[in-house]
């Protein structure tokens, strides 16, 4: 079998298991709360991981390929130290939000500012997706 052919199985079993896992854990989500923070069942390690798999996805894919292609490796030089220190400043913020029982940016808002800012911060979202 040629190489492509490898690739081609490669892929698709690997497309397969994303795909029967996806539907496994769909069995286990109740809720809103379920999908959007695991039902706050994670532990710490288990949270940070996460947090940082999602960053470093999206950063790699979509921020530093774009700084890179356009100003080279020099572009990209200060990325991870500035995600770092978002993710240290965020701690601070972790416990209030918790508390208060806010999952999104949404909630902040709902809680904190009028509903109309709310409705106008929707619209701007979803007019830059």
């Amino acid at each position: 079998m040629s190489s492509q052919g490898w690739i081609l199985i490669s892929v698709v079993f690997y497309m397969s298991v994303m795909v029967l896992i996806g539907f496994l854990s769909s069995r286990l989500i109740k809720d809103t709360l379920d999908y959007i923070v695991a039902g706050r069942r994670l532990g710490i390690v288990l949270s940070v991981g996460t947090i940082f798999a999602t960053w470093f996805g999206a950063e790699t894919c979509m921020g530093s390929a774009n700084t890179a292609y356009e100003k080279g490796i020099l572009g990209i030089i200060a990325d991870p130290f500035g995600a770092g220190l978002c993710l240290l400043i965020a701690i601070f913020f972790v416990g209030i939000l918790y508390k208060a029982n806010i999952k999104t940016i949404i909630d902040f808002l709902r809680l904190n500012l009028a509903k109309m800012l709310e409705f106008g911060f929707l619209c701007f979202i979803f007019h830059h997706i």
